[in-house]
């Protein structure tokens, strides 16, 4: 039975430290070479203006594959101003 592919959302970068996130994925693309694995990153937040880039998903170990994406909007945007009255 084929395991279905994945999106795993996580809350550091994918580097050379191996976190718990990172043991995880690898042991499953070991065991699962059929599946794909897409590790999203932490998000460049607005006040990383200089280090934005375009998003680009790039491969990191044999099955498994990194993107991290652009948070466009800052941390003081509140729900009220994106969804109005609704999104409360």
């Amino acid at each position: 039975m084929r395991l279905p592919d994945w999106i795993v959302l996580g809350q550091e970068l994918w580097d050379e430290v191996e976190r718990r996130n990172q043991l995880l994925l690898r042991a499953l693309a070991t065991r699962n070479k059929e599946a794909r694995f897409l590790f999203v990153e932490q998000p460049l937040r607005p006040r990383e203006v200089l280090a934005w880039r375009r998003p680009r998903v790039r491969s990191v170990a044999p099955g498994i594959w990194a993107m991290r994406p652009v948070r466009p909007l800052p941390d003081s945007v509140s729900r009220s101003v994106l969804f109005g009255d609704a999104g409360r």
